[in-house]
């Protein structure tokens, strides 16, 4: 996660931890609703934001969204006594998150989303100050745009449109969040950038350390993604991501409800990545691998095209069949740099490696 800043900063509520880190306690199981009790309890429909929908809508695509039950049933989204949020976002058909009969090349189908939100260096784990971000960003969108798609860049301002952002932000007091070294905020906007999707609309977002290797996907591709919230990232790293609008608020519904069930106190950090990963193990452990979102091996992390090396022909294997690289601060350690290379140049680092990678793979494969 990388909105490794902060415009407005909001007080810390969450409580200081003990200082020791121990191993946390195994969370509660969660109830589960079967029958005619799970299919009453279901995601009421919410007026929605302009957005994909709507963009779909305009230009003549039918939306199709199937319920099952009661959707007039609203109950708290955070209630950890009841079985109801796990019934809220597990849903209970592979394509709940709504399906679209068909597509067309629409300016948000082909949008990269980044969520960037100035903070103070001291209240984010890369100690980045706001002119190294925005550095970051521009390459980012340098990126994205060369590749053909189109940017947006969204802030706490996108996730405070949410209609429930005032009850997940209190929900996120009951989650782990102070991690190592006063982080507390900058952790807390890593889940609140799952709302600042679901306001705007839905669709493509990525972390501002992803860039892209391919165009935006065909309109057959979106047909095919759209009934399930993805994920591109097999290792459980929310890096680059697709969902509809329903999608991306079945999920922040999720990850959040998921950080309530840590409980305890000496627990000092369950992130946005870390429920993402829950989520995932607990797919892979019942063998429902689509129960909570489709995942794909697209992305590669940045460590493995960072050799310290100029590239050469063969080199570019290392990336077939990828979307992106995320080159995420991990990548920054255990990937080797250049001599000239500094780790803590991370927007260089990433420049260098696409000119390199377009002189050697792509404009190689061209001629």
């Amino acid at each position: 996660p990388n909105q490794e800043s902060e415009t407005s900063k909001t007080p810390d509520r969450h409580p200081p931890k003990k200082a020791a880190m121990v191993t946390r306690k195994h969370r509660p199981s969660l109830p589960t609703l079967s029958g005619a009790d799970a299919e009453s309890f279901v995601v009421s429909v919410r007026p929605r934001p302009a957005g994909l929908a709507a963009a779909l809508a305009a230009a003549g695509v039918l939306l199709l969204v199937a319920f099952g039950g009661d959707s007039s049933v609203t109950p708290s989204l955070f209630d950890d006594s009841a079985a109801v949020p796990r019934a809220r976002w597990m849903g209970a058909e592979d394509g709940d998150d709504g399906s679209l009969n068909s597509t067309s090349d629409t300016d948000l189908l082909r949008t990269m989303h980044a969520f960037f939100d100035p903070i103070d260096p001291d209240s984010q784990r890369l100690r980045m100050d706001e002119a190294a971000g925005r550095a970051q960003l521009e390459v980012w969108k340098e990126a994205w745009e060369s590749k053909g798609w189109k940017t947006k860049v969204l802030t706490l301002e996108d996730a405070k449109r949410h209609p429930r952002y005032d009850e997940t932000n209190d929900a996120l007091d009951k989650v782990p969040l102070d991690g190592w070294g006063g982080t507390a905020h900058y952790n807390r906007l890593c889940y609140l950038r799952w709302l600042a999707m679901a306001a705007s609309g839905g669709g493509w977002m990525s972390d501002y350390d992803t860039v892209p290797l391919v165009p935006p996907p065909s309109a057959e591709e979106v047909l095919e993604m759209a009934p399930r919230f993805t994920v591109f990232n097999d290792e459980g790293v929310p890096s680059l991501l697709f969902g509809t609008a329903q999608g991306w608020d079945r999920m922040a519904e999720a990850l959040v409800f998921a950080g309530t069930q840590h409980t305890d106190p000496d627990e000092k950090l369950f992130s946005d990545m870390m429920a993402l990963m829950e989520l995932q193990k607990e797919m892979m452990e019942d063998g429902k691998t689509s129960r909570h979102f489709n995942q794909r091996r697209d992305v590669l992390e940045g460590r493995h095209v960072l050799t310290g090396t100029v590239w050469n022909e063969k080199d570019c294997k290392i990336v077939a069949g990828k979307r992106a690289v995320h080159f995420s601060h991990n990548a920054m350690i255990k990937g080797k740099l250049s001599k000239r290379q500094q780790k803590a140049d991370r927007p260089e680092v990433i420049r260098d490696w696409i000119k390199m990678y377009r002189e050697q793979c792509e404009e190689v494969k061209e001629s």
